[in-house]
């Protein structure tokens, strides 16, 4: 298993929005992470982590090592 790389950050979203809007909001920053971090090209989102503060959530985001799809195995 390789490296784990953890990026955190905290997106102001008061509890009144729904939680589609906040899913839009780190998708969003997923990529601008990716976009700004070119070594994470060689990673996959592995795991996301949020916890729900007074006044946003504090997302977690978890890239790990891509993985070879090995085929022909039983």
């Amino acid at each position: 298993m390789g490296e784990t790389r953890k990026v955190t950050f905290f997106i102001y979203y008061p509890a009144e929005k729904n939680a589609l809007g906040l899913m839009k909001e780190v998708k969003r920053k997923v990529k601008e992470i990716r976009e700004n971090n070119p070594e994470l090209n060689q990673c996959e989102l592995a795991d996301v982590g949020l916890c729900r503060l007074v006044d946003g959530v504090r997302v977690t985001l978890y890239f790990g090592q891509k993985e070879k799809l090995e085929l022909g195995r039983s």
